[in-house]
């Protein structure tokens, strides 16, 4: 009867198997640091300017809010307060552009049915 230690495994007689080096020594990860990705200013400030400024900058403000949601999630990390503010501040004002298209529209339609 052959002891485990002197059995042949699958593969011993390969001779790429076999290396002249020994194997290296595995390195342990560096460990996360809960840091949120780099972009909540950006999108603060395409929030605040489309509520004070331009309508269209809202719909910047919460479509890069929405990524740097997702970034977070995916690292793991806390979002930001101004990243969560900058999209907020984008959903409204891109509501409130919507409204101002809606009623734009409107007021054409109505001058032109009165003429």
């Amino acid at each position: 009867m052959k002891d485990e230690r002197d059995r042949q495994r699958p593969g011993d007689d390969d001779p790429r198997a076999r290396s002249e080096f020994p194997a290296e020594p595995r390195v342990a990860p560096a460990p996360r640091r809960n840091v949120p990705p780099p972009n909540a200013v950006p999108v603060f400030v395409f929030g605040l300017v489309g509520l004070t400024v331009c309508g269209l900058c809202g719909i910047v403000a919460w479509v890069l809010g929405d990524r740097y949601l997702a970034a977070c999630r995916a690292e793991g990390s806390p979002p930001e307060t101004l990243g969560v503010v900058g999209r907020i501040l984008g959903i409204v004002s891109t509501a409130l552009f919507a409204l101002g298209v809606v009623f734009v529209v409107v007021m054409i339609l109505f001058g032109a049915l009165r003429s």
